[in-house]
């Protein structure tokens, strides 16, 4: 039963996030539909696997402004967001060190 509901877990996921269409009904995150303004969801929601997506040579703040791009931050405002972002976990003195040096990393 695990692995079923696992499986459906994931498949709903996927379907909301855009991954994979809905083979039938809908759903709609903040108001939008996830057929039809799939651009508007994934400004607004964010899926963090059970697995890194970090890339072993990209800095803290590398990283950041590569997810802060994909959110679709204005690249006015892409410095200060991602100042925030650090700020807001506590990485600043982190900024520069690659993924692969911080703790928890393999």
């Amino acid at each position: 039963m695990k692995e079923r509901n696992q499986s459906i877990k994931t498949t709903l996921i996927s379907m909301l996030t855009g991954l994979c269409p809905p083979n039938e009904g809908n759903g709609w995150i903040s108001g939008f539909d996830i057929k039809e303004n799939i651009d508007q969801v994934h400004l607004r929601i964010g899926v963090c696997p059970q697995f890194d997506l970090l890339w072993p040579e990209l800095t803290v703040e590398e990283h950041l402004l590569f997810y802060a791009r994909i959110k679709g931050v204005p690249k006015s405002e892409e410095e200060k967001y991602v100042e925030k972002a650090m700020r807001d976990v506590h990485l600043e003195s982190f900024a520069s060190f690659p993924s692969s040096q911080l703790s928890g990393r393999v």
